[in-house]
Protein backbone atom coordinates (compact mmCIF):
# COMPACT_ATOMS: atom_id res chain seq x y z
CA UNK A 1 0.00 0.00 0.00
CA UNK A 2 1.54 3.00 -0.56
CA UNK A 3 0.24 7.17 -1.04
CA UNK A 4 -0.52 7.78 -4.21
CA UNK A 5 -0.11 11.37 -4.19
CA UNK A 6 3.88 11.36 -3.52
CA UNK A 7 4.16 8.37 -5.83
CA UNK A 8 3.03 10.69 -8.64
CA UNK A 9 4.63 13.67 -7.99
CA UNK A 10 7.75 14.11 -10.15
CA UNK A 11 10.64 15.05 -7.64
CA UNK A 12 12.92 18.23 -9.28
CA UNK A 13 16.47 19.32 -8.06
CA UNK A 14 17.07 22.83 -8.46
CA UNK A 15 20.61 23.94 -8.16
CA UNK A 16 20.39 27.54 -7.53
CA UNK A 17 22.18 30.30 -6.00
CA UNK A 18 19.88 32.85 -6.67
CA UNK A 19 16.85 32.76 -4.08
CA UNK A 20 14.28 35.38 -5.75
CA UNK A 21 14.64 33.06 -8.67
CA UNK A 22 14.42 29.89 -6.91
CA UNK A 23 11.28 31.05 -5.19
CA UNK A 24 9.85 31.80 -8.40
CA UNK A 25 10.54 28.08 -9.84
CA UNK A 26 9.51 26.59 -6.62
CA UNK A 27 5.82 29.00 -6.93
CA UNK A 28 5.74 27.42 -10.71
CA UNK A 29 6.51 24.23 -10.43
CA UNK A 30 4.93 23.17 -6.58
CA UNK A 31 1.34 24.78 -8.46
CA UNK A 32 1.88 21.85 -10.96
CA UNK A 33 2.66 19.14 -8.81
CA UNK A 34 6.17 18.81 -8.86
CA UNK A 35 8.28 17.67 -5.15
CA UNK A 36 10.49 20.32 -5.31
CA UNK A 37 13.92 20.18 -3.58
CA UNK A 38 16.37 22.87 -3.72
CA UNK A 39 20.53 23.16 -3.20
CA UNK A 40 22.30 26.19 -3.46
CA UNK A 41 25.75 25.36 -4.19
CA UNK A 42 28.07 22.12 -5.52
CA UNK A 43 28.14 20.44 -2.06
CA UNK A 44 24.66 20.97 -0.83
CA UNK A 45 23.27 19.22 -4.65
CA UNK A 46 25.38 16.65 -3.72
CA UNK A 47 24.39 15.60 -0.13
CA UNK A 48 20.48 16.19 -1.67
CA UNK A 49 21.66 13.53 -4.54
CA UNK A 50 22.89 10.75 -1.86
CA UNK A 51 19.33 11.13 -0.39
CA UNK A 52 16.91 10.90 -2.74
CA UNK A 53 16.29 10.27 -6.60
CA UNK A 54 15.00 12.62 -8.76
CA UNK A 55 13.56 13.01 -12.09
CA UNK A 56 14.77 16.42 -13.56
CA UNK A 57 17.43 18.38 -12.45
CA UNK A 58 17.57 22.25 -13.15
CA UNK A 59 20.85 23.43 -12.69
CA UNK A 60 22.34 27.13 -12.65
CA UNK A 61 25.31 27.40 -14.89
CA UNK A 62 27.35 29.35 -12.65
CA UNK A 63 27.64 28.63 -8.97
CA UNK A 64 29.44 30.57 -5.88
CA UNK A 65 31.17 27.43 -5.57
CA UNK A 66 32.19 25.90 -9.13
CA UNK A 67 31.97 26.31 -12.67
CA UNK A 68 29.22 25.33 -14.63
CA UNK A 69 30.08 22.45 -16.66
CA UNK A 70 32.15 20.56 -14.33
CA UNK A 71 28.79 20.08 -12.48
CA UNK A 72 26.92 19.21 -14.67
CA UNK A 73 29.90 16.40 -15.88
CA UNK A 74 29.95 15.35 -12.17
CA UNK A 75 25.96 15.06 -12.45
CA UNK A 76 26.01 13.56 -15.57
CA UNK A 77 28.40 10.63 -14.04
CA UNK A 78 26.39 9.94 -10.90
CA UNK A 79 22.93 10.05 -12.34
CA UNK A 80 23.50 9.14 -16.26
CA UNK A 81 19.34 8.57 -16.95
CA UNK A 82 18.13 12.02 -15.33
CA UNK A 83 17.60 14.91 -17.34
CA UNK A 84 19.61 17.68 -16.95
CA UNK A 85 18.02 21.33 -17.84
CA UNK A 86 20.67 24.33 -17.56
CA UNK A 87 19.05 27.80 -16.80
CA UNK A 88 21.64 30.94 -17.06
CA UNK A 89 21.11 34.41 -18.05
CA UNK A 90 23.38 33.53 -20.99
CA UNK A 91 24.51 30.55 -23.42
CA UNK A 92 27.47 28.62 -21.78
CA UNK A 93 30.24 29.29 -24.48
CA UNK A 94 30.64 25.03 -24.88
CA UNK A 95 26.32 24.59 -24.41
CA UNK A 96 26.36 22.44 -27.92
CA UNK A 97 28.95 20.69 -26.65
CA UNK A 98 27.15 19.90 -23.77
CA UNK A 99 24.27 18.67 -25.48
CA UNK A 100 25.94 16.70 -28.14
CA UNK A 101 27.65 14.07 -25.17
CA UNK A 102 24.41 13.84 -23.53
CA UNK A 103 25.36 15.97 -20.60
CA UNK A 104 22.69 18.58 -20.58
CA UNK A 105 19.52 18.14 -22.39
CA UNK A 106 17.93 21.44 -22.61
CA UNK A 107 19.00 24.95 -22.00
CA UNK A 108 16.42 27.48 -20.93
CA UNK A 109 17.52 31.19 -20.71
CA UNK A 110 16.60 33.17 -18.33
CA UNK A 111 14.47 34.51 -17.38
CA UNK A 112 12.29 32.30 -18.74
CA UNK A 113 8.31 32.03 -18.59
CA UNK A 114 6.30 29.69 -16.89
CA UNK A 115 5.25 27.54 -20.27
CA UNK A 116 8.54 27.77 -21.03
CA UNK A 117 10.00 25.84 -18.26
CA UNK A 118 6.87 23.51 -17.66
CA UNK A 119 6.65 22.90 -21.42
CA UNK A 120 10.61 21.49 -21.33
CA UNK A 121 9.80 19.70 -18.58
CA UNK A 122 6.68 18.23 -19.91
CA UNK A 123 8.89 17.17 -23.10
CA UNK A 124 12.00 15.82 -21.38
CA UNK A 125 9.88 13.86 -18.53
CA UNK A 126 7.46 12.07 -21.49
CA UNK A 127 11.17 11.01 -23.23
CA UNK A 128 12.83 9.77 -20.25
CA UNK A 129 10.27 7.55 -18.70
CA UNK A 130 12.82 7.76 -15.52
CA UNK A 131 13.80 4.59 -13.83
CA UNK A 132 14.26 6.54 -10.20
CA UNK A 133 15.03 3.04 -8.93
CA UNK A 134 18.46 3.64 -9.27
CA UNK A 135 19.01 2.86 -5.09
CA UNK A 136 21.94 0.62 -4.04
Amino acid sequence: MHHEHECDKKRVLIIEDNSFFSHVLFQILSRDGFDVHFAERRADALQTLLNYSFDVILCDYNLPDVQGSSLLKLLHKLIPRVPVVVLSGEQPPNLNELIDNGIVNKFLLKPCTREELLMTLESLLSDHTVTAEKED
